[in-house]
């Protein structure tokens, strides 16, 4: 996947997020899945993020998929 494409995605989620992480730690875990049926990209880090939401991690990843889409 090409930089810029992840560059923008980092965007969209730090727009959502941008009070807890800041868009190079963002940017750092955003990460290409192994098999392409996984998606095109992968930001599994809601566990790191429940600590600032009280939200199950479903409700935060449906926030940042908003976000992105």
């Amino acid at each position: 996947m090409s930089i810029w494409i992840t560059k923008i995605v980092a965007e969209q989620i730090h727009k959502t997020i941008s009070e807890h992480l800041s868009f190079e730690e963002i940017y750092k875990m955003i990460e290409v899945p192994k098999y392409a049926e996984q998606g095109d990209f992968s930001f599994s880090q809601h566990s790191r993020l429940q600590k600032y939401y009280v939200k199950q991690p479903q409700a935060i990843a449906q926030e940042i998929v908003e976000a992105v889409c």
